[in-house]
């Protein structure tokens, strides 16, 4: 069984429960990530577990989005992470979920949360 470097969804897909070794889940074929827009960084560094110095951000803008595609798998998220590369973190934020990325679902809503 191969060291994992991170838990959470993204390694146990890309390692196959710890069965292979880490590769970046979209240069593996596992993920398609995708944003309402990008205004610095690379969109990859969400889900790298070695990011640029330059850290993704898109716009600022109300309602900007990242979302994951799975190809090979579908999850049920139970506890996610949201990281940030600068201040002010956000107060308020949605997550969604989705079977055919059409349809969307609320899953979890912050309203001014504290906890970023």
């Amino acid at each position: 069984q191969y060291e994992t470097r991170s838990n959470g969804v993204m390694n146990y897909v890309v390692t196959k429960g710890g069965k292979v070794m880490w590769q970046h889940p979209v240069k593996a074929g596992v993920v398609t990530i995708n944003a309402s827009s990008v205004e610095g960084g690379n969109l990859g560094d969400v889900c790298d577990l070695y990011p640029s110095e330059q850290k993704f951000v898109t716009q600022d803008v109300p309602y900007s989005w990242v979302s994951f595609t799975f190809k090979t798998c579908r999850v049920r998220p139970t506890h996610y992470k949201l990281g940030l590369a600068s201040p002010p973190p956000p107060s308020s934020w949605h997550l969604h979920g989705s079977t055919d990325g059409i349809n969307w679902i609320i899953l979890k809503i912050h309203t001014n949360d504290p906890s970023l």
